[in-house]
């Protein structure tokens, strides 16, 4: 792109820039000073300028993104997250603004309009069961731009198609927009439809919801209300920062200094919780990226191992439980390979113990079958991360 435009036309260099990332698939934009300007294309970041941006034209970016309220925010907390549509189309983008070394940067995500199915996804049959749950707790982990919210639309719409219900849903800022099918779905973004989360989520209960979508817990006040509204018997989906089941559950507890407190939680998570999903993105043999994900669903076992703190024999259950929708990342990865989905060289690079992915690998008789077609496949008997050549997406 020609950075001449942008001193020329700002609004222009916006709507041309925003349509690039349309155009080129592109999931974020970065305008950080001094980096050119770059997109994020399926995992990887490539620079979309020859020459870096320089701070006056990140500040003109900025000045055409923020209203008036948005630019108060910025000032007042030295960061703002909204949403923006690109003028004329039905295209909407997430727009986080905020300071480094003391100047203004902004990083754009693209939302997709168009929601796609659970099995459009290759997501398991049981987010089918879990978007139909009637009360009960669901935490979905992940690191960022992991496809967390996407796969979460994807449960809201299924719900939506399937299902009479009042669907809320808190988020900051809005991401997916869901049209009305067969429910009724409340959209709230805090900051402009409600001053806080947990003002939003205290008056929640009193909307009447039968499934409430919190975008994210942050603090401590937020998981109380979101712990009290699973209790009280509503259906309650959101999302933690962490990876796996066990360290989503860690990560409840450990909110909380009081051990008696810890104790508590680890109750109500023991009776309360329904299901953790995990999810990370793998590079895909088409060139783009596919979600492994991770499902844990609260039987009697894990609810016992919850309630007694024995977290670290949460993962065997999962490894060895058959029935329910239960699976671990490293199943999940195998059935990918066998699908012909991912390569073995990049579910190497992601799964977290890759001797046991090749033992499994073997066990399901998928390694020669693959060694033999693809020639440039290795058995590795460590993981060297050195010796592969690709790299996951995130």
């Amino acid at each position: 792109m020609d950075l001449s435009l942008l001193d020329d036309d700002p609004d222009k260099f916006v709507s041309r820039m925003l349509e690039s990332m349309l155009s080129k698939g592109a999931s974020n934009a970065f305008l950080i000073v001094p980096s050119p300007l770059s997109f994020r294309i399926s995992g990887e970041i490539f620079p979309q300028t020859e020459e870096p941006l320089l701070q006056s034209q990140v500040n003109r970016v900025v000045n055409i993104f923020l209203t008036d309220y948005e630019k108060e925010k910025l000032r007042r907390d030295l960061d703002v997250n909204f949403s923006y549509m690109l003028p004329g189309t039905d295209h909407r983008f997430r727009v986080s603004v905020f300071r480094q070394a003391g100047h203004l940067a902004a990083v754009i995500r693209t939302i997709n309009s168009d929601i796609p199915s659970i099995d459009s996804m290759g997501l398991p049959e049981i987010f089918k069961d879990i978007a139909l749950y009637n009360s009960g707790l669901v935490l979905f982990g992940g690191p960022t731009n992991a496809g967390k919210s996407t796969s979460i639309a994807t449960l809201i719409d299924y719900r939506n198609r399937m299902k009479s219900s009042h669907i809320l849903i808190l988020e900051e800022p809005l991401e997916y927009v869901h049209k009305p099918i067969k429910s009724v779905i409340t959209h709230r973004e805090i900051s402009h439809d409600a001053k806080s989360w947990n003002l939003a989520l205290k008056y929640a209960m009193r909307q009447s919801p039968d499934m409430l979508f919190l975008g994210e817990v942050l603090d401590i006040e937020t998981m109380e209300n979101i712990l009290q509204a699973s209790t009280v018997g509503h259906f309650v989906l959101t999302t933690i920062h962490a990876n796996t089941a066990v360290q989503v559950i860690e990560r409840c507890f450990s909110m909380f200094a009081d051990p008696m407190r810890q104790n508590q939680v680890l109750m109500n998570l023991a009776l309360n919780l329904r299901a953790v999903v995990c999810q990370r993105l793998i590079r895909s043999k088409s060139n783009g990226v596919v979600p492994m994900v991770e499902v844990m669903i609260n039987n009697h076992s894990i609810s016992n191992c919850i309630m007694n703190r024995d977290l670290d024999k949460i993962p065997q259950l999962m490894e060895v439980s058959s029935s329910g929708g239960m699976q671990t990342f490293q199943k999940h990865l195998v059935d990918l390979i066998g699908k012909d989905k991912i390569s073995v060289e990049d579910a190497l690079w992601s799964t977290d113990n890759s001797v046991d992915l090749q033992i499994a690998l073997r066990s399901a008789g998928l390694i020669d079958a693959i060694s033999s077609s693809e020639s440039s496949f290795t058995l590795y008997e460590s993981k060297d991360k050195k010796k592969l050549s690709s790299s996951s997406s995130e």
